[in-house]
């Protein structure tokens, strides 16, 4: 984080980590998940700073985050701009059903796009042919695809075949929460303050105070939980929908789009019935 202003960090933060959360980087320039890049940036990875970084004077950036956060890089697959202040969420594919296989590759017609599902994880739901059957419950992570053809590694022990069925999930890719999402379901929320670009990848706060779309006045220390893309202020208080709670007050005569609130989807709190 060089440039930065506010830093008081006991560390130099430019030497040890030299980007600045501002800054997006496009799917080509991160396209390897396997490796690192040579600037050690890494899809998905997480970053933790005893800081407070406000204000990146270098090239008059502002990033809103207070205090001790916990970051993730990750890829914006939302067919749009995810703004600052954005809440978002974990990409899923959801189920697919494939038409043939074998132990590294899935087919499944004209259902992806080429590239797009690259380092994303492929868990094989259900054996067709046989109850309880490898590859069943089996996991492995997609290093390249095609628009109909997903390869992964490593193999798994049985082929994928006809009518077996499977779901991806990602641990780096994220598209808008939706409404009533749950905390698990969660993946941060955007701080670039142009936004992340679609098929983009930027920084998302997992944890800690970041300034957040929450719409309206809001009153301090309420529970919030997930709307169209930001955070909304509930009476729900079950730690499976609570993802934060709003910090400051802000009055009618003063409705900003974004409100200071930690958010924390990272603590396991547990669930209810």
């Amino acid at each position: 984080m060089k440039d930065n202003s506010y830093q008081v960090s006991g560390y130099d933060m430019a030497n040890d980590f030299p980007f600045e959360l501002w800054e997006t980087y496009s799917d080509a320039d991160l396209k390897s998940f396997s490796v690192a890049t040579q600037s050690g940036l890494m899809p998905g990875m997480q970053k933790f700073f005893h800081a407070t970084m406000s204000k990146y004077t270098g090239r008059g950036k502002t990033c809103m985050v207070a205090g001790p956060i916990t970051v993730a890089l990750v890829c914006n697959r939302s067919a749009g701009t995810l703004v600052q202040g954005a809440v978002t969420k974990w990409y899923t594919l959801g189920t697919i059903t494939a038409t043939a296989g074998s132990t590294s590759t899935l087919t499944h017609v004209a259902k992806f796009i080429a590239n797009e599902q690259v380092g994303n994880f492929v868990y094989v739901l259900d054996n067709a042919s046989g109850a309880g059957g490898a590859p069943e419950a089996e996991v492995a992570q997609i290093i390249k695809n095609t628009a109909d053809v997903l390869t992964f590694q490593p193999p798994l022990t049985v082929a994928v075949a006809n009518n077996d069925t499977a779901e991806i999930f990602s641990t780096s890719q994220v598209i808008a929460a939706a409404s009533g999402d749950s905390r698990p379901e969660v993946a941060g929320v955007v701080i670039a303050p142009d936004g992340i670009p679609d098929n983009y990848w930027g920084w998302v706060v997992q944890r800690g105070r970041v300034m957040t779309k929450i719409p309206g006045a809001i009153t301090k220390n309420k529970s919030l939980i997930t709307g169209a893309g930001i955070a909304v202020i509930s009476s729900a208080t079950l730690a499976d929908l609570t993802i934060g709670y709003s910090i400051t007050t802000v009055t009618a005569d003063l409705v900003s789009e974004l409100a200071m609130a930690y958010i924390d989807i990272l603590s396991v709190l547990g669930t209810t019935a």
